[in-house]
């Protein structure tokens, strides 16, 4: 596929990683398994969700939604500090139009565009830090 251009204005970025967890490792990972990261760049911090299925078109996945990451991670690959793992970059791209007010809300869709997904993302809150987010292609 070819790459996606970046925008005439600076919009915000997205990227999708990969989160490899180690079999044995301690703290706060304990017990969790591989999956994908979802971030998106809200102002100076990316806003994550842990997913437990990969990223894929019309299919709703179970989302977990963690504190806010650096937005280092927009272009990181490798290994974790203190054990917890490795990541691998699986998509990136931009987020089109304008981003919600509060990702906080229970609902809320944004536009993503990269070399692998053309489509809205929609976020339906389900309670606590759980979520539902789909992706339907244009």
């Amino acid at each position: 596929m070819s790459p996606v251009s970046q925008p005439t204005k600076e919009a915000p970025r997205f990227v999708i990683l990969f989160h490899q967890v180690p079999e044995s490792n301690s703290g706060s990972q304990q017990g969790r398994k591989n999956h994908w990261d979802l971030m998106i760049q809200s102002g100076e911090i990316l806003e994550t969700w842990s997913l437990e299925k990969p990223f894929l078109p019309h299919v709703t996945v179970a989302a977990q939604k963690l504190p806010p990451h650096r937005l280092a991670y927009l272009t990181y690959e490798g290994a974790i500090s203190r054990n917890r793992g490795s990541v691998e970059r699986v998509d990136s791209g931009y987020v089109d139009g304008e981003l919600p007010a509060d990702f906080s809300a229970k609902h809320f869709s944004i536009r993503l565009r990269s070399s692998q997904l053309l489509g809205i993302a929609e976020f339906s809150h389900v309670d606590g830090d759980q979520w539902t987010i789909r992706f339907v292609t244009d």
